[in-house]
């Protein structure tokens, strides 16, 4: 059965959570990407979990200061971009997710960017929030991770 229910972005009720700047509210970002969104996932698809995971995991490293806040990722996560340098969790919350998956490139300089000002940047562009999607998932779980677990059981 298709799921119309909004993305759950998991692990943001706990009251100890340490925000970068207060709770986030992603009613407007929600809105925009119900509205927009090509696929529907079925609930418990591959698709609608990776959709909600990755969607969780954005806005921890967003938004949490302590990565023993996360829930989505262990503590010995790593992300690195086509090949690139890995980045573990500590670097992510210091530099930001875009600058880490960016880096320096033609049209965005991510070592003239901090954490601050690349997401003011990202926001005075997506306004209305960045409603990515997930159109098809075409590898199962034990392709995802080479460097260690998922979490996914």
């Amino acid at each position: 059965m298709a799921d119309n229910s909004v993305p759950n972005r998991m692990y943001m009720d706990d009251e100890n959570i340490l925000w970068r700047h207060g709770k986030p509210d992603y009613t407007l970002a929600n809105k925009t990407f119900m509205k927009g969104r090509s696929k529907t996932h079925q609930t418990g698809s591959l698709e609608r979990i990776v959709e909600d995971l990755v969607k969780t995991y954005e806005m921890e490293a967003t938004n949490k200061l302590d990565p023993e806040d996360y829930g989505s990722v262990t503590r010995d996560f790593q992300v690195s971009v086509n090949g690139g340098k890995y980045y573990n969790i500590d670097e992510v919350i210091d530099r930001g997710t875009y600058n880490v998956l960016l880096a320096d490139c033609p049209m965005y300089n991510a070592s003239e960017q901090t954490f601050d000002s690349s997401h003011d940047l990202f926001r005075g562009v997506f306004t209305e929030g960045f409603p990515w999607e997930v159109l098809e998932v075409i590898t199962g779980p034990r392709e995802w991770c080479l460097h260690g677990d998922t979490g996914l059981t």
